[in-house]
């Protein structure tokens, strides 16, 4: 792989004194893209809170489905992300950036089968609902030893690297418009003062129609039972 693919800026990163790699525009729309995209599940780790992990293979799997593989942008002959073996590149390099960390899964002591006894002592059968729920392993994540990106399903990484998604930044603007906007109430013309009256009104009318037909429901279920 050229290092205008994966390499980045500087070579230093991996270990311990040297120089992290910079990463370009196009790698960090990539990181970004990767961090929202990518499927995740949440897990305590070891000493700390829960944090958002993914598989090896999910990462790979979801490069190759986007755009970075299909597209050739204009003065390209090949795509950003070519094969797999680009993907993983890729993804080695922002291992390098610390975007994330190669984990593992550390079990729970198994918790021994509950006996229960029926009103004559005997050995009670256990539903199976509860037979799935104690069958489920808890467990914490922790820091693997061989810090690599591998393309398996069993390889999990936690993330480190939280980037802002777009929608963030428009919802929080449009709540800081909305509240300087309600400041401004006194100034807004009277027509529109008073559009905004009745719908409030009416607004609160149809919460209070919500409400009393749920009392009307939980009356009449209580009749009829």
């Amino acid at each position: 792989m050229g290092a205008g693919c994966c390499g980045g800026g500087n070579e230093g990163g991996g270990g311990g004194g040297g120089q992290r790699p910079a990463m370009t525009e196009e790698q960090e729309k990539i990181a970004k893209w990767v961090r929202w995209y990518v499927k995740t599940k949440n897990a305590p780790v070891r000493g700390g809170e829960k944090v958002d992990f993914f598989t090896g293979q999910s990462a790979v799997d979801k490069l190759m489905e986007s755009d970075f593989h299909k597209k050739i942008e204009k003065g390209r002959d090949t795509p950003i992300i070519a094969d797999r073996d680009t993907a993983i590149a890729m993804l080695t390099f922002f291992m390098r950036l610390r975007l994330f960390f190669r984990g593992e899964k550390e079990y729970r002591a198994k918790r021994p089968k509950p006996r229960r006894l029926d009103s004559d002592g005997e050995t009670e059968s256990e539903p199976e609902e509860k037979k799935v729920e104690r069958r489920k392993k808890k467990f914490r994540l922790d820091i693997h030893d061989d810090q690599a990106f591998v393309d398996s399903p069993d390889a999990i990484y936690m993330w480190q690297y939280e980037a802002t998604h777009p929608y963030t930044w428009l919802g929080g603007t449009m709540i800081i418009i909305i509240g300087f906007a309600g400041c401004l109430y006194p100034l807004w013309p009277s027509q529109l003062r008073g559009g905004v009256y009745y719908l409030s009104w009416g607004g609160l009318g149809f919460v209070g129609f919500v409400i009393v037909l749920a009392i009307c429901k939980f009356s009449l279920l209580t009749v009829i039972v």
